[in-house]
């Protein structure tokens, strides 16, 4: 680094390790502890710096589960600039861990509407409205973030999950065969989801042997995302293994369990309570 003491340059650089592990490209133990140094660097340059408790806390909320410190740091980073999307969107999934969805929502129309050409924060907008089971909500935010950029890789991925929580199977499956395939992690699992609830179980399975291949090739595949289309088909036993691997790696979607509709058949067992609990969502 040309200035090492340049605090915005490090609050950067935290974001770019740690964006990388929720994207799905890294295993998130392997990038954590580089995340959280740059982080804590540039607080240490500037206690005031909007930014870097933003940082800080997505490290928190995000790779570490930490609901009460990630909280804290976002109430610290909305106090020195309440205008600061980026802090209004990740504190969203902070309510979101903490079984507050309508302040989720309300905190990413926050960002949207301080940001609204932002594409990242139409998508989430329609995430959390998915979540929420708002899904009329989710369908029309979609189709607005369609009309914003019908290129952008995430939008299929919510039309998509906003049909077939309508019941609209045809129409979700014809929605995410457009996804393009660097659909970030977990929502690469969403596709065989969606074919193995909408009766087409080959395409589901089909998609499970290229995470295989894919893993065999040393790229790292969430195990969520498997978890996701053994739930669709059914395969209870596969699915909580897969959530188990899920969770001792470290994936941040282990906090949308309390919420997800991919995982509402297993419900009712008793290892889905105690997932819950290991993850931190119920005491």
């Amino acid at each position: 680094m040309k200035d090492p003491s340049y605090a915005l340059a490090y609050a950067g650089l935290s974001d770019a390790y740690s964006h990388r592990a929720v994207f799905g490209y890294v295993p998130p133990h392997d990038i954590h502890s580089k995340a959280k140094q740059a982080a804590l660097r540039a607080l240490a340059l500037d206690s005031t710096l909007v930014e870097a408790h933003t940082s800080l806390g997505f490290i928190d909320l995000f790779l570490e589960w930490d609901w009460a410190t990630a909280g804290r740091e976002f109430d610290r980073a909305l106090a020195l600039d309440p205008r600061y999307p980026p802090a209004h969107l990740f504190r969203a999934w902070y309510f979101l861990a903490t079984d507050r969805m309508t302040n989720a929502v309300d905190e990413v129309q926050t960002a949207v509407r301080l940001d609204p050409f932002s594409l990242v924060n139409n998508a989430r907008l329609a995430t959390m409205l998915y979540y929420a089971h708002r899904s009329n909500e989710a369908l029309a935010q979609a189709r607005r973030l369609l009309e914003l950029d019908s290129t952008f890789f995430q939008v299929r991925v919510e039309l998509a999950r906003a049909y077939l929580q309508l019941g609209r199977c045809d129409e979700a499956r014809a929605a995410i065969e457009q996804a393009p395939e660097q659909a970030a992690a977990p929502f690469r699992g969403v596709a065989g989801w969606i074919n193995a609830r909408c009766g087409h179980p080959a395409e589901a399975l089909a998609e499970l042997s290229r995470f295989r291949a894919e893993t065999r090739e040393r790229r790292h595949v969430s195990h969520y995302s498997r978890a996701m289309i053994h739930a669709g088909l059914g395969d209870s036993e596969r699915a909580f293994a897969q959530l188990d691997s899920a969770y001792v790696e470290g994936t941040w979607a282990m906090f949308t369990l309390g919420v997800e509709p991919a995982f509402d058949g297993l419900r009712a067992d008793p290892r889905f309570a105690r997932l819950l609990k290991k993850v931190g969502l119920v005491s």
